[in-house]
């Protein structure tokens, strides 16, 4: 079973955290494709599911934020 945490963030600190997530991706995906081109495949595969698990949290920030975004209106 997954624990779950909760954690309030003002909006420029999930601004802040939305870029480092942005950056953590590139990074990931930058090196998938430099394992993939050093004939490392299983390490660019494991690079690569990393980088969309990152990119899965970021949606995820995201909608929450536009959730909050919504219900201060």
């Amino acid at each position: 079973m997954t624990k779950t945490i909760s954690v309030l963030l003002t909006e420029d600190e999930a601004d802040l955290l939305l870029a480092a997530l942005d950056t953590e991706r590139e990074i990931y995906l930058q090196s998938a494709r430099d394992a993939c081109a050093d004939g490392s495949h299983d390490l660019a595969v494991t690079l690569g599911n990393a980088a969309d698990r990152v990119c899965a949290f970021r949606t995820r920030l995201l909608r929450e934020m536009e959730g909050a975004r919504l219900r201060q209106r």
